[in-house]
């Protein structure tokens, strides 16, 4: 299984999109930009479990209006906390790589991950 693990923030908006579009969280070009990538590549969605509650609905209604939807989550900040000490967002892609037999994945994202 190929996967592309995605955050919202930096990815599907920016500050710029932010500031100008007030009220909206995503870019609508930047979901055409991630389904060309899902569809050239026949890859799984996950999202990052930490993304604000308030978001998930916008966001899985958003891919879903665009023909894509989230296949899974990595681990909570918390979870990962609590196993391995100490977290950074790498932790759950690893975690969730391992534990789902990836094969191949990308990480679009606008930290260094």
């Amino acid at each position: 299984m190929n996967v592309v693990f995605f955050d919202v923030d930096g990815v599907l908006n920016s500050e710029k999109f932010l500031c100008e579009k007030h009220g909206e969280f995503i870019n609508p070009k930047n979901v055409a930009n991630l389904k060309m990538v899902v569809d050239a590549t026949g890859a799984k969605l996950v999202i990052d479990k930490d993304i604000s509650k308030a978001h998930v609905r916008e966001l899985i209604d958003r891919l879903a209006d665009a023909g894509m939807e989230v296949y899974g989550a990595t681990s909570s900040g918390d979870e990962l906390r609590n196993k391995y000490g100490d977290y950074t967002r790498a932790c759950a892609v690893k975690d969730y790589v391992v534990a789902n037999s990836v094969e191949g994945y990308v990480i679009f994202d606008d930290m260094d991950m």
